[in-house]
């Protein structure tokens, strides 16, 4: 168990963890980084110190255990210490930050090394990345442009990807992702597993079930026991009615190690089976899981045991003051969402809707808001848009989960035949996000494929209009 660094934590959500162990946050360097140790120890120069904290920085994405991307700021801050305008050592800075949660100290560090040196495309994937997290759309925008035109890589094509898919542009989204797999190497396993297990989730939430199998198997063809990808697959089974496989699937992920996302998924299955008595200990694994990761370093990521108590229906003033503390430090609309289903769930409608509202003022497709401001704004009584958004999700419903389906399903049949007219936008639109998919930008439409992003057109964003030249 690790020790809290970070955020203060409210009363009421304090009270749920001062009964949890704290212990050592410092686990003992693996034998394949202790060469890199070693260098430093002979030789603590910037370019030693900035190779080991890369390396630390990629086990902690690895392995999923954020102490390390503690070590790895530890070890950033000493080369920026040794040379200041050190572009490289600024960029780790502001990698192993965002590994923590720490999006707005990160955003600085980026910043910082992009002004020590503009041609380095590594500070500007940080920019994007923390940009994202604090719902700086905008300015995750133009710094995935940038990093495009800098160098045109694997990582530049998976941030774009991210930022289409959250404005809305499903299609261009997975394109982009192709992109990125076919600038990845065959010999780099562990980004190709990781591109596809993303590229088979953005095809799910896209609604293309049997596009997202082909890459959730491509990807376990190359790592067997890759849980994203194995989580994928069963979700697809379940959404089918083949309840055994899913079982079976999401036992084999929970076989691998804790995950409470396999617990709550397999959880909810059950109960959609009618076998309540058995999923009530992984519902508790999950709550318990959820609590330890508010223990580790860095800021703690409140939304989801916030969220996993709005969907129980415990806990309220918990998930209250969690999902307010994310949306008081975070702009973005993840959570957006998440306080208005917990406000939802208080039964503050109008409250709910109004930041549902927000949380779709990128225009996106995401399965999980659809549903929620989709139920909201039934709740609402606006009846003609929570059909319109029920529909959108239930069209993706792989992606939502049997119990959400379950909902969706009878709330759309309460609401009957209802019909929203054309020209309305959609909650929190925009008109350059209402353009139509032929008018927006996709790497089809470029001779050049090595920039698929207009960064010097009028308004510079990731969707400019034909008339805009590039």
């Amino acid at each position: 168990m690790r020790a809290v660094v970070g955020l203060a934590i409210g009363a009421v959500v304090a009270a749920a963890l001062v009964a949890m162990p704290r212990g050592e946050i410092r686990p003992e360097l693996p034998a394949s980084l202790a060469p890199l140790e070693e260098a430093v120890g002979r030789e603590p120069s910037v370019a030693n110190l900035v190779r080991l904290s890369a390396a630390l920085v990629r086990h902690a994405q690895h392995t999923g255990d954020d102490a390390w991307h503690v070590r790895a700021e530890e070890v950033a801050r000493r080369a920026v210490d040794a040379d200041p305008a050190d572009s490289n050592a600024l960029a780790l800075l502001g990698w192993s930050l965002a590994g923590q949660h720490r999006f707005a100290e990160a955003a600085r560090a980026a910043r910082d090394a992009i002004a020590a040196n503009p041609e380095d495309p590594l500070p500007y994937g940080v920019l994007t990345d923390a940009s994202v997290q604090l719902g700086q759309y905008e300015q995750a925008i133009a710094a995935a442009q940038r990093m495009l035109r800098l160098k045109p890589s694997a990582a530049a094509y998976a941030r774009a990807a991210h930022l289409r898919a959250l404005h809305g542009d499903q299609r261009g989204g997975i394109e982009l992702m192709r992109l990125a797999l076919e600038a990845t190497p065959p010999t780099a396993t562990d980004e190709r597993v990781w591109l596809l297990a993303h590229l088979g989730a953005d095809q799910l939430a896209a609604g293309d079930e049997a596009g997202a199998a082909r890459s959730f198997h491509r990807a376990l063809a190359l790592a067997p026991a890759d849980g994203r990808s194995l989580l994928g697959l069963a979700a697809i089974h379940a959404a089918r009615g083949e309840g055994d496989e899913a079982i079976a699937l999401y036992r084999r992920v929970l076989g691998l190690g804790p995950d409470p996302d396999a617990h709550v998924a397999l959880a909810d299955l059950l109960v959609s089976l009618g076998r309540e008595p058995e999923a009530a200990p992984h519902y508790a694994a999950a709550e318990r899981l959820e609590k330890e990761e508010l223990l580790g370093p860095g800021v703690p990521e409140l939304r989801h045991l916030a969220l996993f108590y709005a969907e129980r229906g415990t806990e309220p003033e918990r998930a209250l003051e969690m999902a307010q503390l994310e949306a008081e430090r975070r702009d973005d609309v993840d959570s957006a969402d998440t306080l208005a289903w917990v406000l939802y769930r208080c039964g503050r409608i109008a409250a709910a809707r109004g930041l549902s509202r927000r949380a779709l003022r990128l225009g996106s497709r995401d399965p999980l808001l659809l549903y929620h401001a989709g139920i909201i704004a039934a709740a609402a009584g606006e009846q003609a848009e929570a059909a319109h958004l029920l529909d959108q999700a239930l069209a993706r419903r792989a992606a939502l989960g049997p119990l959400r389906v379950r909902e969706a399903t009878a709330t759309r049949a309460r609401l009957g035949e209802t019909h929203r007219p054309a020209a309305e936008p959609r909650p929190g639109e925009t008109n350059r996000d209402r353009l139509a998919p032929s008018d927006r930008l996709h790497p089809s439409d470029r001779s050049d494929r090595s920039s698929p992003i207009c960064s010097d057109a009028p308004g510079g964003a990731l969707f400019n209009s034909a008339s805009q030249s590039c």
